[in-house]
């Protein structure tokens, strides 16, 4: 990271902040916290220089006023620019919460002292991997639905909370921030730019905004470049968006010549590694993302609204091994101490359907509405909607201190924070199941029926199956949780 450019700062209103450390550097410029833990300034860099041109500076004040003037939701976390500074220098104060990391914490450095096993351990692992990736979807799914770019996707401008709940995410630099309509020159951090940004063949769109998404999340998640050459790599002369002043790589980019890490397939060792860190799902969006047809047709790629509804369903899917790393939970052996994974308790979520018959009903209606002929297929099809009040969503294994969230509810809304459904416990042999809802969750365990109210908590142990039900109130689906000791 490189040193502060100056000590000391001035806004536009007379206001003076002292400078504390660089929180980030990139091809648009620096961004440093302050001694006041809440505010950051965010610099235009000419080179290792604070950029102080005037005829800039009241372009770029304009810039900010765009952006300012936004109608971005209040509860979207992004750091937004509160007060220009005074001239000549170029840039902005910002508020920033102070516990806040940048997600370039969670990428491996090949480099460093420790191994891969080790960092994992240290960074929670898939877990806290999987939570910042799912809030930043999220958040990235919000403003593209309001028609907002971000443009600038990177890990040193994405920043996550270091908490045993759920990270909470935040987006710095917004200088950048444009409606998709708008044709302002691209613009991207070197090794993260979507390819027909790169090549200056489009301005940054929603599509190139996945792509760069899609860089960052397999990077975090696998500690590994997802191209054939690690373009990602600024020193590198072969990636889409490395200097552009030779004629090669210009080439490479107009041609997609750099095929995506699994396009040629892969040998079984590399196989087996992204297998402990990628489950099908991710790959198929990787593959649409990155893919020949996803590279070169941007309107192909994956949305943010499709990467956050497949990143919460996998959630909950992960479990903790006994030597504290965070495994899928379907591994037979854990790949960081080549253990079996060993667990007393793992649960079933279901989907239960009380009123089938009634589902069945309108499903007939629909049929008919159809003017369907074949009455045997709609027979057949009333019959098996009859008899299927239930769908088994997955299983997950239950370890100490792991909870179940909101997002087991399939309805839920970008537009929602998650929050804690249920916590499990471990205590003098028993398994505690704590209600962490505001609501009361039913439950039946050996023939007795109850209600677990908010912030109770009822233990089992043994073999017998325990019952919970959480009603889902936007889809009258009752979310059965069945508890069973192996």
């Amino acid at each position: 990271m490189s040193d502060l450019p100056i000590s000391v700062v001035k806004d536009v209103n007379g206001n003076v902040y002292t400078l504390d450390s660089v929180l980030g550097q990139g091809g648009q410029g620096m961004v440093c916290r302050t001694k006041d833990s809440s505010l950051a300034i965010k610099f235009v860099m000419k080179g290792e220089q604070i950029l102080q041109d005037e005829k800039f500076y009241e372009a770029y004040k304009n810039k900010i006023n765009d952006v300012v003037i936004m109608n971005i939701d209040s509860d979207i976390n992004l750091c937004h620019p509160y007060t220009m500074l005074e001239k000549p220098y170029c840039g902005y104060v910002m508020h920033m919460l102070s516990e806040l990391k940048p997600v370039s914490n969670l990428i491996y450095d090949p480099n460093s002292d420790n191994g891969l096993s080790e960092f994992f351990l240290k960074t929670n692992g898939l877990k806290k991997r999987l939570e910042v990736l799912i809030e930043l979807s999220r958040t990235l799914a919000r403003l593209h639905s309001k028609g907002i770019v971000y443009c600038d996707i990177s890990p040193n401008n994405v920043f996550y909370s270091n908490t045993d709940n759920f990270s909470k995410v935040w987006i710095i630099d917004c200088d950048n921030l444009k409606f998709s309509s708008d044709p302002k020159r691209g613009i991207f951090t070197p090794g993260y730019g979507a390819p027909e940004v790169a090549s200056n063949l489009t301005s940054n769109t929603i599509f190139s905004d996945c792509f760069s998404f899609a860089i960052l999340a397999f990077k975090i998640l696998t500690a590994r470049s997802p191209f054939e050459v690690d373009y990602t790599d600024e020193s590198s002369s072969d990636g889409w968006d490395a200097s552009t002043t030779e004629a090669a790589s210009q080439d490479k980019i107009a041609n997609n010549d750099i095929p995506w890490l699994f396009e040629n397939g892969i040998n079984d060792q590399l196989k087996a590694y992204f297998n402990h860190f990628l489950t099908k799902d991710m790959l198929v969006l990787f593959e649409q993302t990155f893919g020949k047809t996803g590279r070169s047709v941007p309107t192909s790629r994956p949305s943010m609204r499709e990467w956050y509804s497949c990143l919460k369903d996998i959630y909950l899917k992960i479990t903790k091994c006994q030597c504290g790393r965070y495994i899928f939970a379907g591994e037979k052996d854990c790949p960081f101490c080549h253990e079996k994974p060993q667990f007393t308790y793992y649960g079933t979520l279901m989907e239960v359907y009380p009123n089938h018959k009634e589902a069945a009903n309108n499903v007939s209606e629909d049929l008919h509405k159809a003017d369907l002929n074949d009455f045997e297929y709609i027979d057949k099809k009333m019959a098996s909607i009859s008899k299927q009040n239930y769908k088994k969503l997955y299983d997950f294994m239950i370890y100490e201190d792991s909870k179940i969230y909101n997002y087991s509810i399939n309805t839920i809304s970008i537009y929602e924070f998650p929050f804690p459904l249920v916590e499990f416990k471990f205590n003098n042999g028993y398994l505690f199941i704590n209600n962490k809802s505001a609501k009361n969750i039913k439950y039946n365990y050996k023939g007795e029926k109850g209600s677990l109210l908010s912030s109770d908590a009822k233990p089992i142990s043994g073999k017998d199956p325990f019952y919970l039900y959480i009603d889902d109130p936007d889809s009258s689906v009752i979310h059965c949780l069945i508890i069973k000791s192996v």
